[in-house]
C-alpha cells in the first residue's frame, strides 16, 4: 500500500488548503426588518340621528397570550359550534390532500435516509464466472491456429468509498434534511388551509340558511300581500296594474330561492369533497349563523408570530437547502477521492476457486481532477447561488404577504362589524318603514309604487345584512388563518446558524378520557389470541389525525365501533434536539374474532365513504403492516405516551412572595441577567442557561400579581396544585399566567386539560413551559 499511499498523502495535503473552504459549518437565515405589532384599526361609526341605538352582542374576549400559545392550535373551538367541532374531525380524519402530504413526509424521509447512507462505504459481494476467446487475447491468434477460450471464477467481498473530503455528501445530507422538514412543513401549511377552508364553507352554507330562510319568509309575506291586493281589486279598490306589480314582487323573491339553494348545494359538495367523500356521503343541519359565537380576536399581537405560519417555515427550509447546494456546487469543482478494495478468490476452474493458493487482494484510489470542461461545474454554482437569492426574496415576500394577510384579516374583522351595525340600523329602519307604508297604504295614505318599493327595500336590506354578517365571520376566519392557526408549532429548523425565535408549542388536538379509553398507542390488546382480526383504515395519519380519525368513528359509526379499540402504528418520526417535528401512523381498529366480523365493519366503513381492508395476524401481510421501522422501533419510548413527571414546586422568594411570583432558582438573579426593555425597572429577564422546554397546562391569566394570587387560591381550594408563571408581553409588560403541572410532551398536558374542562367546565389550554434541571418550572421574568 505504501506506493499507493505515499503520492496520494502528498496530494491531499497540497488540496486541503482549497478543501477547507468548500464545506461551511453552518447556514443562516438572512434576517428580515418587521414592525413590532400590526396596525390598530379603531375607527368608530356614529349612530344616524333619531335612530334608535342598535346594542351588538358583545363577542367573547380572547386573551392575547392564550391566543399565542395555544387557542391557535383549534382556533375553530373559539366558535363553539359542537357541529362544527365534528366536520372538521371528519375533514382532518380523511381530507386526502392531507394524507398525500403525510406519504410526502415518508417519501422525503427516504431520500434523506439515502443522502446520509451516501457519506458511508458501500459493501458489496460481486461474483463474476466469465469465459473469453481467443485465449491469447484480441487479435493475438495466429493464421490457421484454433480458436481456444478460457473459463474464468471471481468471488470476494468489496468495499467502494467516495470519501466526502470537500463536505460534498455532507452539503447533500443536509440538504435532503431540509427538504424532509419542508414536506412536514408543508402538511402543516396543507392543515392549516384545509381548517380555514372548511370553517369558510361552513359558515357560508350557515349564512345560506339565514339567506333561503328570508327569501322564503319574505314570498309568504308578499303572498298574503298578493291575496289581498286580489281582494281589493275585486271590490274596486285596487287596479290590475297594482296586482300585476305585486305578482311580479312575488315571482321576483321566488327566482331568488333556486339561486340561494344552488349555492347552498355547491357549499355542501365542497365540504364533501374536504371531508374525503362524494357529494351523498355528507349532511349537515339548516341551522343558522346564531349557531356560531364571534370571538374578539385582540390585534395587539406581535407581528413576529407570524414566523409560526407554516408557509413562512417552507421557504426557511428550500432556503437553507439551496445554501448546502451551493456547497455542493463548489465542492464538485474540486477533485473527488474514490477509494476500492476487494479481497477473494480467483480461479480457471470452479471447483479449485476456494483453494488458499487462489486468494487475491486488491486496492485502488482514485484521484481525479478535471482540467477543462468548459465552465460546466463552475455554472453549478452559478447557478446554485442564483436559485438561492431567488429564495430569499422569496422568503421576504412570504413573510411581508403573511403581515399583510394578518392586517387584512384584522381589517376585515373590525370594518365588518362596522358594516354589520350599520346594516342591521338599515334592515331595522327598512322593517318599520315597510310596517308604516302597509298602514299608510291600507288607509289609503298612499300609493301602490311607495309600498311597493319599501317591501323590496326591506328584502334587500335583510339579505344584505345576512351577506355582511357572513363576511364578518370569514374575515375571523380569515385572520385565524393567516397567524398561522390550526396547526401544531415546534421548534426552529435544526442545524448550525441563524434562525427565528422558537415559539412555543401547544396545537395538539386535546384527548379525552374517553379517547385515552379506546386509543391503545402500544397495541397491548392485540395480545388477544382469540381475536386475531384487524381492520386497517387507508392512508398515513401523524399524531394528532390518529385523535381525529378515532373522534371521527366515534361520532358516525358509535353502533358497529361498540367496545372495539383504536391502534396506532408508528411508521416514521421527525425530530431534532429532542423536539417531534412530525410522526406518522398506519391505525387498525379491532380486535374482531373471525373474518367474517372484520369485513361487516370493512362494509360499514364503506358505506360510509372509508376505505379500508380486514387484515388476520397470522398473515405476512398484517405482519408487514404492523412491522415498525427499525428507526421508529428507537424512538418508540419518546413518542409513546409517557407517564406524568412528577415534580414539587418550587418555594417563592421571599421578595417576590408579596407579589406571589414565582423565582427562578430560588430567586435569585443569575448572571448576565439584563432589565427588560419597559419603564418598569423591576422588571429583570433571566437568560435562558441551563433550561430546556417541557409542558404544563395554563388554567388563566390575570391582569395583576394580586389578581393572580386570588385566581391561584381558587384553583388550589379546587385542589390543584397551582403556580403562577409570569411571561414577557410584546409591549415589554408582564403577562400573569396560572398553570398547574409539568408533563413530558404536549399530549400528555392535553389529556389533562381535557380533564379539567370536564371536571371544571372551563376552558384550560397546553403550554409550553422553560424547567430547569431539576425538573421545576423557571419563569424568565421576575419582579423584585
Amino acid at each position: 500500500m505504501r506506493p499507493i499511499l505515499r503520492p496520494l498523502c502528498v496530494s491531499l495535503a497540497l488540496m486541503s488548503l482549497a478543501g477547507c473552504a468548500a464545506k461551511r459549518s453552518q447556514y443562516d437565515l438572512p434576517s428580515v426588518p418587521m414592525t413590532g405589532s400590526f396596525k390598530q384599526v379603531e375607527a368608530t361609526v356614529a349612530p344616524i340621528e333619531g335612530d334608535a341605538a342598535v346594542a351588538a352582542s358583545e363577542p367573547r374576549a380572547v386573551d392575547g397570550e392564550a391566543l399565542t400559545e395555544s387557542q391557535l392550535g383549534e382556533w375553530w373551538r373559539l366558535l363553539n359550534s359542537p357541529d362544527l367541532d365534528q366536520l372538521v374531525d371528519r375533514v382532518l380524519a380523511n381530507n386526502h390532500d392531507l394524507r398525500i402530504a403525510t406519504s410526502r413526509i415518508a417519501q422525503a424521509r427516504a431520500r434523506m435516509e439515502q443522502a446520509v447512507a451516501d457519506e458511508l462505504p458501500t459493501v458489496s459481494l460481486p461474483y463474476q464466472a466469465k469465459i473469453e476467446a481467443p485465449l491469447q487475447g484480441i487479435g493475438r491468434r495466429l493464421p490457421g491456429a484454433p480458436l481456444e477460450s478460457r473459463q474464468t471464477y471471481q468471488i470476494g467481498p468489496r468495499i467502494d468509498w467516495r470519501v466526502d473530503l470537500w463536505g460534498e455528501r455532507s452539503a447533500l445530507a443536509e440538504s435532503a434534511d431540509m427538504q424532509l422538514w419542508r414536506t412536514t412543513y408543508q402538511r402543516d401549511d396543507t392543515r392549516r388551509t384545509l381548517v380555514a377552508n372548511t370553517v369558510a364553507l361552513y359558515v357560508e352554507y350557515l349564512s345560506l340558511n339565514d339567506r333561503v330562510k328570508v327569501a322564503r319568509d319574505t314570498e309568504k309575506v308578499l303572498r298574503d300581500m298578493l291575496s289581498s291586493v286580489r281582494s281589493r281589486m275585486e271590490v274596486g279598490d285596487a287596479t290590475a296594474t297594482e296586482f300585476e306589480q305585486q305578482k311580479a314582487a312575488v315571482y321576483s323573491v321566488q327566482a331568488t330561492i333556486p339561486a340561494l339553494l344552488l349555492q347552498r348545494e355547491n357549499v355542501i359538495n365542497g365540504l364533501a369533497i374536504l371531508a374525503g367523500g362524494p357529494p351523498v356521503s355528507l349532511a349537515l343541519e339548516e341551522k343558522g349563523l346564531a349557531s356560531l359565537n364571534l370571538p374578539a380576536v385582540l390585534p395587539g399581537l406581535p407581528a413576529s408570530l407570524l414566523v409560526r405560519r407554516p408557509d413562512v417555515r417552507v421557504v426557511e427550509a428550500r432556503l437553507l437547502a439551496a445554501d448546502a447546494d451551493i456547497d455542493v456546487a463548489r465542492t464538485r469543482i474540486l477533485p473527488p477521492l474514490d477509494l476500492t478494495a476487494q479481497v477473494g478468490y480467483g480461479s480457471l476452474s470452479f471447483s479449485r476457486l476456494f483453494q488458499s493458493s487462489n486468494l487475491f487482494w486488491n486496492a485502488v484510489a482514485n484521484l481525479s481532477a478535471t482540467i477543462f470542461d468548459y465552465g460546466k461545474r463552475a455554472n453549478e454554482t452559478v447557478y446554485a447561488k442564483a436559485v438561492y437569492e431567488e429564495l430569499v426574496e422569496t422568503y421576504v415576500k412570504v413573510i411581508y404577504t403573511a403581515i399583510r394577510e394578518t392586517e387584512d384579516g384584522i381589517a376585515a374583522a373590525q370594518m365588518n362589524g362596522e358594516r354589520e351595525q350599520s346594516q342591521q340600523q338599515a334592515a331595522d329602519s327598512a322593517e318599520r318603514a315597510w310596517k308604516l307604508s302597509a298602514e299608510a297604504y291600507d288607509a289609503g295614505a298612499i300609493d301602490y309604487l311607495t309600498l311597493l318599493d319599501t317591501q323590496r327595500t326591506y328584502h334587500r336590506n335583510l339579505d344584505e345584512l345576512h351577506r355582511v354578517r357572513m363576511e364578518r365571520f370569514r374575515g375571523v376566519v380569515s385572520l385565524f388563518a393567516a397567524m398561522g392557526g390550526g396547526i401544531p408549532v415546534g421548534d426552529a429548523l435544526p442545524g448550525k446558524g441563524a434562525r427565528p425565535a422558537r415559539f412555543a408549542a401547544g396545537g395538539n388536538a386535546p384527548v379525552t378520557d374517553e379517547d385515552l379509553a379506546a386509543i391503545d398507542w402500544r397495541a397491548a390488546a392485540l395480545e388477544n389470541k382469540d381475536a386475531p382480526w384487524l381492520v386497517e383504515l387507508a392512508g398515513l395519519q401523524d399524531r394528532q389525525g390518529v385523535v381525529h380519525v378515532w373522534r371521527d368513528l366515534r361520532q358516525r359509526f358509535p353502533t358497529a365501533l361498540g367496545d372495539k379499540k383504536f391502534f396506532p402504528r408508528l411508521q416514521g418520526r421527525v425530530a431534532s434536539n429532542n423536539e417531534e417535528r412530525a410522526t406518522w401512523y398506519r391505525v387498525f381498529v379491532g380486535a374482531f374474532g373471525d373474518q367474517a366480523g372484520a369485513l361487516d365493519f370493512c362494509r360499514i366503513l364503506e358505506a360510509g365513504m372509508m376505505r379500508c381492508r380486514p387484515l388476520a395476524a397470522q398473515d405476512e401481510q398484517f405482519r408487514v403492516a404492523m412491522a415498525e421501522p427499525e428507526r421508529a422501533k428507537r424512538d418508540a419510548a419518546t413518542v409513546d405516551r409517557p407517564t406524568d413527571v412528577k415534580i414539587a414546586l418550587p418555594a417563592r422568594d421571599a421578595a417576590a412572595g408579596a407579589a406571589g411570583l414565582l423565582a427562578a432558582s430560588g430567586g435569585e438573579v443569575r448572571g448576565g441577567a439584563k432589565a427588560a426593555v419597559t419603564t418598569d425597572a423591576k422588571v429583570v429577564v433571566l437568560p435562558a442557561t441551563g433550561l430546556r422546554s417541557a409542558h404544563s397546562v395554563q388554567l388563566g391569566s390575570a391582569r395583576d400579581a394580586a389578581e393572580a394570587e386570588k385566581v391561584k387560591a381558587a384553583w388550589v381550594r379546587k385542589g390543584y396544585t397551582a403556580y403562577v408563571y409570569p411571561l414577557l408581553t410584546a409591549s415589554g409588560g408582564i403577562s400573569y399566567t396560572l398553570r398547574t403541572g409539568v408533563y413530558g410532551n404536549a399530549i400528555d398536558a392535553s389529556e389533562q386539560c381535557e380533564r379539567i374542562r370536564q371536571r371544571e367546565g372551563v376552558l384550560v389550554y397546553p403550554v409550553s413551559v422553560l424547567v430547569d434541571a431539576d425538573g421545576l418550572p423557571a419563569p424568565r421574568v421576575l419582579i423584585r
